[in-house]
């Protein structure tokens, strides 16, 4: 069974677009930042919210705003170091996940549910196009089957590769309705996430990079600054390190003049300054490195272009 984003199978439209307009919102004004909870958590805490949050921290934003302005309590739904924000209403699920850059909340049907099964697609970004010229938006599917007492979500998050002509997946998450965090019924106030969980989240080997991800106001293109924190322990990070990808998934060192494209509309996309930016993500890496395993590392940041 495939459905489409948009149905509205037993949700009020009103409520849909409260949803949806949350979701865009916060893909509009929280940046991805893997590097703001460091300073929040282990620094002075003094920064502008404009540069956004970390992927978990997006989802609770999102959580918080659906939960004040419909009266429905998120499920916050884990999966290793990622979090999904989960809905339920008199049958169905609507999840939101602006990790995942997807514009359209994912709406499980109350049919699928009673279904058992079925597959639900949103647009997602980035938006690019192909050598034909042919538009090719990101794509996020939901994959939801029940089983014994509860359900799972499988989340396949994909982009067109431009380099190699087709659709990659890019992200994989499962999320089990036992997984939830809170009380009993699964249901919380997002403020009240386990505190081992978040500090897990900071600097798990498999974070090899510090970086702002923003979305322009169309919601289809990215901008990306990028720290790549490859030999942590010895070194003294300053602003050549840093790296700009592009929406077309191109990345750039500093110095190349391809690069100023990059920051203008990063700068656009957030309103600060560049030198806002890189500040903070070297000051997010000397933090990095007096909480981090000295004798550890992490892999190499690849920068093969997308």
């Amino acid at each position: 069974m495939d459905l489409e984003a948009t149905a509205r199978d037993g949700l009020d439209d009103e409520v849909f677009a409260v949803f949806e307009g949350e979701l865009r919102e916060v893909l509009r004004t929280v940046p991805y930042n893997s590097a703001a909870q460091f300073v929040d958590i282990f620094g002075d805490g003094e920064r502008s919210p404009r540069l956004g949050a970390a992927c978990v921290f997006q989802t609770l934003e999102v959580a918080r705003r659906v939960e004040e302005r419909t009266g429905i309590p998120a499920r916050l739904i884990p999966d290793g170091r990622h979090l999904a924000a989960i809905f339920e209403y008199e049958g169905g699920l609507v999840l939101l996940d602006p990790y995942l850059l997807h514009t359209t909340p994912i709406h499980i049907e109350a049919r699928t549910v009673r279904a058992g099964s079925g597959r639900v697609v949103s647009t997602a970004a980035p938006v690019r196009t192909d050598s034909r010229g042919v538009v090719r938006p990101g794509r996020l599917t939901a994959r939801y089957r029940t089983y014994g007492g509860g359900w799972v979500v499988r989340l396949e998050y994909s982009k067109f590769s431009p380099t190699r002509g087709r659709y990659l997946l890019s992200r994989l998450f499962t999320l089990r309705s036992e997984d939830a965090f809170g009380r009993p019924d699964g249901r919380l106030r997002v403020e009240a996430l386990p505190r081992e969980f978040l500090t897990s989240i900071l600097t798990d080997p498999e974070q090899t990079s510090l970086s702002i991800r923003a979305l322009d106001d169309s919601l289809e293109h990215t901008s990306e600054v990028i720290l790549p924190l490859h030999g942590y322990a010895g070194r003294n990070f300053s602003a050549g390190d840093l790296w700009l990808r592009d929406s077309a998934g191109v990345a750039y060192p500093p110095a190349d003049p391809a690069a100023a494209p990059v920051w203008d509309e990063l700068v656009a996309s957030t309103g600060l300054a560049s030198t806002d930016l890189v500040d903070h993500l070297l000051c997010a890496a000397d933090i990095y490195r007096s909480v981090a395993d000295p004798d550890g590392d992490v892999q190499p940041y690849s920068f093969e272009s997308e």
